[in-house]
């Protein structure tokens, strides 16, 4: 039996509104409308903003949307330009994959996909990429036990793609604590030093966890500054990144968590 063509479809998000600096919007409901409204059941959706923009996703909490204006307005004031150019490469950017099976983005409960404007625009358009794929939603899982603990998992993500015939793979850690990212291991100190001082865990935040004694705000802008969602390029079943480096995920959380980790294989 012939598989059937992958469909590509292409559309705008157009917001016809002021953006200030430093100001966030919420966009995971408007894509699963896209979603819904073209009768998607599952690939990877490619989101793309203009220059002077990142995306990521955060819980959308009016006052965690406010702490972490605070802390990015006082890393651009006083402490980006003592953070070197390789680690400020693992920001988020203006291109973010999503997967979507079952016609709904693979996001998480508590996570939304949102953007963040560094500079003032008189209306903003997102542009959207749906890729359908034909493979298979996989899952993979780890458990972790304490904050900043962190997991090479190239290998782990490597044997799903033994057979696999894709030419990217999209992942994704639908938790608001944890982080996902490529790195050289010899600036791993480096790193973990640029998201204690991002977002300092003892400041006193506005959002708080009503459940934990512990606020955890901290938690959330680290993981936001860094992202849970991640594609790569694939060579012949095998992941393909900068020399030298690996795969990791980090635990932001400073309780045991079971971190499952969804990955699309597509072309």
């Amino acid at each position: 039996m012939s598989k059937s063509k992958i469909r590509s479809i292409k559309t705008v998000l157009s917001f016809n509104m002021a953006f200030d600096r430093y100001q966030m919007g919420r966009i995971d409901e408007l894509i699963d409308n896209e979603v819904a409204a073209n009768s998607l059941e599952k690939g990877v959706v490619k989101i793309t903003v203009p220059d002077g923009v990142f995306l990521t996703t955060i819980e959308y909490e009016k006052d965690l949307v406010r702490d972490f204006m605070g802390v990015y307005s006082e890393f651009e004031m006083h402490t980006r330009n003592n953070v070197s150019p390789y680690i400020l490469s693992k920001l988020p950017g203006n291109e973010l994959y999503i997967p979507f099976n079952l016609g709904n983005l693979v996001i998480g409960d508590w996570q939304q996909v949102v953007f963040f404007t560094l500079a003032k625009f008189k209306h903003l358009e997102i542009e959207l990429e749906f890729i359908e794929s034909d493979s298979i939603l996989g899952l993979e899982s780890l458990h972790t036990t304490d904050e900043l603990q962190t997991f090479d998992i190239t290998d782990i993500i490597q044997r799903t793609l033994m057979n696999s015939s894709g030419e990217n793979i999209t992942m994704i850690v639908p938790s608001p604590s944890a982080a996902l990212y490529t790195l050289i291991p010899e600036k791993f100190d480096e790193f973990i030093g640029f998201l204690k001082t991002f977002a300092p865990s003892d400041c006193d935040y506005l959002h708080k966890n009503p459940e934990d004694e512990k606020a955890d705000a901290y938690v959330h802008l680290r993981s936001a500054v860094v992202g849970q969602a991640l594609t790569l390029k694939t060579n012949k079943g095998e992941l393909f990144f900068n020399e030298g480096e690996r795969l990791f995920l980090t635990e932001l959380d400073f309780h045991p968590n079971r971190r499952d980790i969804y990955f699309e294989v597509w072309k």
